[in-house]
């Protein structure tokens, strides 16, 4: 390594051995057994290399699979990077392992993406990282989020940022591919990782270095500034504020889906830096935006950075305290009255945009404003992380037809209905179906498999089409009971959930609900799991108290049927939790929570993803209970 290690990195080095395609890790297992010493000894995993998952300028990112663990379950992501190529770049690996080591820690949980310990062989160096299954932030960014979506996300960065500055640490790459989502919005949860280019800040307060993505890097590390500052003394020196401008540019790309400086305009930023007005485009979404968020991301990129926020005034913006959007002033925006406006679209744009262009100039640190008195918190995780699609297969074709055609003869010889438990095998000699039928049917199935491959790729518009043509076909071929017909039915909830069209999600998920109780009954796995959709999608359109009513019908009856362990159950119970904390009924919640946790504990383990969510979810509990000290406790 380039510099000298620090015990910090020393100490979360492991010991290994490779075998091709495996990694022999070994680690030092201390006993939990209270009240009594037990010898420390080593402990051997093995972890297989599986397949990647992100690539860098300097390396890969491969996903490892722990095959000596109970279930073969736990996944981490080990960044491998060429010794070589960072000799060549320059570039200080053991500082990247400071600065993860570091924020790793207990107090920093749920922040940053988790640190598990490094090695190396003869060609390449190794970090072990958390497995953050949904990827990075910018594979989510296809269209332009909700403001509520994009102010949830800039806080927890921001939060991660005033960490970060106040250890006098700087990141100097923060962008949409080194955020990682641990839960999809409407409720997020993202965590800052990738500590390639950070840097602690040394003792003169600047750093040097122009590196980091040129769409997100500050005007100062390019050498742009403004009127008045001595540009042969600034040249290559700035501060953390570097951080503050790529935040306040991720926002803008958040909502408006585009950069405010590229390289198609190659004037554009240092006539903004000399002075000109903010970028804001010519766009519809200006007018949606509350005044709040647009004021913040002219604050964030201010073209100085000694007037730019600091990481802590990020935090007690406005724009981030409140909890949702202003309806009332964004019909005002918007001009939605009694009243006709005169001005076209574009005038009333362009209208707005000058306005927020003319108080542009007002807009400094000290006089940028005050929080609220009471901050209100939107959990992180969002209660649609339980929904799932079914793979199908073409080979079930005859079984469908068989299904469908034991739906429509009532009951039979060994129970009541289908899914009763018996077979369907005497029934494939009367119920032969023909070729045609067959290919019908195929087609219909590619169909779904087609939607389930976009969906997966967050393509929901074009899944929802997908959807919808299998379900009409399904429908009309084996009738609208069917279980494959009812199944495609929350495939399409599923598609239009995901483009935030809540009230539309809660009537299909309602009637694939309504479908499957008829068909199966009230205890049937699907019956419960549309139910729970149906909470999700109330959740969505902040009808609190429903969604807390409907998901404790299904946690009870899943409670029964599968046992107060099952992770449905406790899915459902984490769902009753985040509703009830949306009613600002925190005492409540936070005793949701814990059951959660508790039980998480014991099956999942500590370090399960799970389970560190739903510890995250106590502490914030905890907080805005202000009872601070157990807040301060349970993130130690």
């Amino acid at each position: 390594m380039q510099s000298t290690t620090t015990d910090l990195v020393t100490d979360t080095k492991f010991r290994v051995e490779f075998y091709s395609d495996l990694v022999h890790r070994f680690t030092i297992q201390s006993s939990s057994t209270p009240g009594q010493y037990v010898r420390r000894q080593e402990r051997l995993d093995v972890w297989k290399k599986e397949k990647p998952v992100g690539s860098g300028s300097y390396g890969s990112v491969w996903l490892h699979r722990c095959l000596t663990s109970e279930d073969q379950g736990e996944l981490q992501a080990v960044k491998m990077v060429n010794k070589t190529q960072l000799s060549s770049g320059g570039i200080d690996f053991c500082k990247e392992l400071e600065a993860i080591a570091k924020f790793s820690q207990k107090k920093y949980l749920g922040l940053f993406v988790e640190y598990f310990g490094w090695y190396e062989n003869e060609e390449s160096m190794f970090i072990a990282m958390e497995y953050v299954q949904h990827g990075d932030l910018g594979s989510h960014l296809t269209v332009p989020l909700p403001e509520n979506d994009a102010r949830e996300i800039v806080f927890q960065i921001g939060e991660g940022l005033e960490h970060l500055h106040r250890n006098g640490f700087v990141h100097r790459d923060l962008k949409p591919e080194n955020v990682f989502v641990v839960a999809k919005g409407p409720q997020w949860w993202v965590k800052i990782g990738d500590f390639g280019f950070s840097k602690r800040i040394k003792e003169d307060s600047s750093l040097r270095s122009m590196v980091g993505t040129r769409l997100f890097l500050a005007p100062e590390v390019q050498m742009i500034h403004p009127p008045g500052i001595d540009e042969t003394s600034a040249i290559f020196h700035y501060t953390e504020k570097v951080d503050i401008w790529s935040l306040g540019v991720m926002a803008f790309y958040i909502l408006f889906h585009e950069f405010p400086f590229t390289s198609n305009t190659p004037y554009a930023l240092p006539k903004y830096v000399r002075g000109g007005p903010f970028p804001f485009p010519i766009s519809p979404l200006v007018q949606m935006l509350s005044e709040e968020c647009c004021r913040f991301m002219m604050a964030a990129m201010a073209p100085e950075a000694s007037t730019r926020l600091s990481a802590r005034g990020v935090l007690e913006s406005n724009w981030l305290k409140q909890r949702a959007f202003d309806c009332v002033s964004g019909m005002g925006n918007l001009q939605i009255s009694g009243e006709t406006s005169s001005s076209t679209p574009r005038q009333a744009i362009q209208s707005r945009t000058a306005q927020l262009r003319e108080s542009q100039s007002t807009i400094t640190p000290s006089n940028y404003g005050k929080p609220p008195a009471t901050p209100i918190y939107q959990p992180s995780n969002r209660m649609a992380s339980t929904l799932q699609t079914t793979a199908v297969s073409p080979d079930s074709v005859n079984t469908i037809l068989v299904q469908s055609n034991a739906l429509s003869k009532g009951s039979h010889e060994e129970g009541e209905g289908p899914l009763a438990g018996q077979s369907y095998a005497k029934y494939s000699m009367s119920n032969r179906v023909s070729g045609e039928q067959q290919m019908n049917l195929g087609m219909l199935l590619s169909l779904r498999s087609a939607g389930h491959a976009l969906l997966r790729q967050n393509k929901y518009a074009e899944a929802e089409v997908k959807y919808q043509v299998a379900f009409d076909g399904f429908k009309e071929a084996i009738g609208r009971q069917n279980e494959e017909t009812l199944s495609c039915l929350n495939d399409l909830g599923n598609a239009i959930y995901y483009q935030n069209r809540f009230g539309a999600a809660e009537r299909i998920w309602r009637q694939a609900y309504e479908g499957f109780n008829e068909a199966f009954g009230s205890q049937h796995p699907k019956t419960l799991s549309c139910l729970q959709h149906v909470g999700t999608a109330l959740y969505g359109q902040a009808k609190y108290i429903e969604a807390e009513s409907t998901c404790r019908v299904v946690y009870w009856e899943r409670k029964r049927t599968l046992g107060p362990l099952h992770k449905d159950t406790l899915s459902t119970l984490q769902d009753i939790g985040d509703a009830l904390f949306c009613q600002n009924k925190y005492t409540e919640a936070e005793a949701e929570y814990r059951q959660v946790y508790k039980a998480r504990q014991r099956t999942l383990g500590e370090r399960h993803q799970d389970t560190r969510l739903v510890l995250y979810k106590i502490g914030k509990a905890l907080e805005y209970q202000k009872k601070y000290a157990q807040y301060q406790a349970s993130i130690r």
